[in-house]
């Protein structure tokens, strides 16, 4: 009967020990990340064959972070998973956790004071990122904004972290890119457009911006009739009429 009891035991031990190695792993080190900016990613650790460029805010996981001597320096490496499951290297500086995007006109202020300085009214539809949080107050990071630099100013709300919102927001923002970048080809305008006039008739934190932008790229390309010269046509039409 001891005997019966003893294998008994060891059977269960061993399948609670299978159990166990069957069991899918759950590694620590990864993280979620996302890309501060547009942001290069390498084939190799030596971040020397360019692999792919991130767009801004886009995600990917953190898989292990190194040392790699780089032209006599030793610099930190992050190892990441890309959306399609490639794997590459990039610079762990080009990446940040907290990604918002502002859904009205912000004042960033210098410290975490409303009596503090304004340094910039952050536009709706810019993404960032929260570095540091105090209370209400939110510290944020988003890089080159209307030719100023915001880079560690605060913020009181205004902001949203929703992610769909926040892919709304790139969609825009890569549109925009498109129509004004000095090497858009008449390809990119013409994606860029579809895009803007998708945003205008589904987005509803965004379609005003985008139909905003819509109308300033065809004032700006001529491809609208001034006013006046709208009426001056309806007027020379009506006179032939009458004639």
């Amino acid at each position: 009967m001891k005997r019966c009891t003893s294998y008994i035991l060891v059977a269960l031990l061993m399948t609670q020990a299978c159990k166990k190695e069957n069991k899918s792993p759950v590694d620590p080190s990864i993280a979620g990340k996302y890309a501060r900016f547009g942001a290069p990613v390498y084939k190799e650790k030596e971040m020397r064959t360019w692999l792919t460029t991130l767009g801004k805010a886009e995600y990917v996981d953190l898989l292990e972070m190194t040392e790699v001597r780089i032209k006599n320096r030793s610099r930190a490496v992050a190892r990441v998973r890309l959306s399609d499951y490639s794997e590459g290297y990039m610079n762990p500086e080009h990446l940040a956790d907290k990604p918002i995007v502002f859904l009205e006109d912000t004042k960033a202020h210098k410290s975490s004071d409303l009596q503090s300085p304004v340094y910039m009214t952050v536009p709706k539809g810019t993404i960032a990122f929260v570095i540091a949080e105090k209370g209400d107050w939110s510290q944020v990071y988003a890089g080159r904004v209307l030719d100023r630099n915001l880079a560690s100013q605060w913020v009181r709300g205004g902001f949203s972290a929703d992610r769909a919102l926040i892919a709304e927001a790139r969609e825009y923002e890569e549109a925009v890119a498109g129509l004004e970048s000095d090497e858009s080809t008449d390809e990119t305008r013409i994606q860029a457009i579809k895009k803007l006039n998708d945003l205008a008739a589904s987005s509803r934190a965004f379609g005003d911006l985008a139909r905003k932008k819509i109308i300033e790229d065809a004032a700006r390309s001529g491809e609208r009739t001034p006013p006046e010269e709208n009426n001056m046509g309806a007027s020379e039409e009506k006179a032939d009429e009458e004639r």
